[in-house]
């Protein structure tokens, strides 16, 4: 990934604790029609939640310039710079939560406490097929493929993932879909890229001030990436969401302010919006 440096970096997260036009592609996958594959690790990887029992309040609001009654967090890939840019550069326009050096067990076993602890979460670093590295390009690997990552059980809803090629799409692959179904358990969406991605914290910036101007988060997030684009550069974003079904109404419309109640526990049918 090619790193370009933005104004407004912050050097380090907090302490560790632990075509080019706008042309999108939706499709959906049922899950009963899917036979699941495992895949093996990659060669080089708001709601505000008005419980108001009885209640339907229509809500006027004034966009902010942060964030109010949401939980963010933030996690960047060890010993990567461009990461540490990219995630602050989101950040930053938020009353924050969480923002740490990423490791497995926070997207795995100690996800209650970070990563499904928030309402969005933002990770920095490298990737490939439902794959990412929390250090370097090498090591220390999460695989959604695998079976340990669940998300949106607790309350996680939003998941971005900037790094290269995490969410395949249809063009790259037949099973699109084979590495998201044991992470869907309640999260509405996954946000990442299906090509190689660059380290570009000016998409991340326009990404979060899409996102509280009131923008659907599939549309914040493809229209940050166009706001850099020439060419391929800054790669071909895609979205991985919960499909209509049973009653259910679907997460493609979420924004930061309004979205969709949780999709169900077992999801049987997901949706990909891409670019290209």
């Amino acid at each position: 990934m090619f790193f370009i440096p933005a104004e407004g970096g912050r050097s380090n997260p907090d302490m560790f604790l632990l075509m080019f036009h706008e042309l999108y592609v939706h499709l959906f996958f049922r899950q009963e029609t899917f036979k699941r594959r495992r895949c093996s690790m990659l060669k080089d990887f708001f709601e505000v939640r008005l419980r108001i029992s009885g209640l339907l309040l229509s809500l006027l609001v004034l966009f902010p310039s942060f964030s109010y009654a949401l939980e963010e967090g933030g996690y960047v890939c060890r010993e990567e710079n461009g990461a540490v840019n990219e995630t602050w550069n989101f950040l930053k326009h938020f009353s924050y939560d969480q923002y740490y050096w990423a490791v497995p067990e926070v997207f795995t076993s100690w996800d209650a406490t970070y990563v499904d602890n928030m309402d969005t979460a933002f990770f920095s670093g490298h990737g490939g097929n439902f794959l990412i590295t929390t250090l370097r390009n090498c090591c220390d690997p999460v695989n959604f493929a695998g079976g340990s990552v669940s998300l949106g059980d607790l309350d996680l809803e939003f998941l971005t993932i900037d790094a290269c090629s995490v969410v395949p799409s249809p063009i790259e692959r037949a099973d699109w879909s084979s590495g998201w179904w044991d992470v869907f358990h309640g999260l509405h969406q996954v946000l990442s890229f299906r090509t190689t991605g660059w380290y570009d914290g000016r998409v991340e910036d326009q990404y979060a001030k899409n996102l509280l101007s009131g923008q659907k988060y599939i549309d914040a997030w493809f229209n940050a990436a166009n706001s850099v684009r020439s060419g391929t550069y800054p790669g071909y974003c895609a979205v991985i969401w919960a499909y209509p079904q049973d009653g259910y109404t679907g997460t493609g419309n979420d924004t930061y302010y309004s979205q969709a109640s949780d999709p169900p526990y077992n999801l049987g049918i997901m949706a990909i919006t891409y670019q290209y």
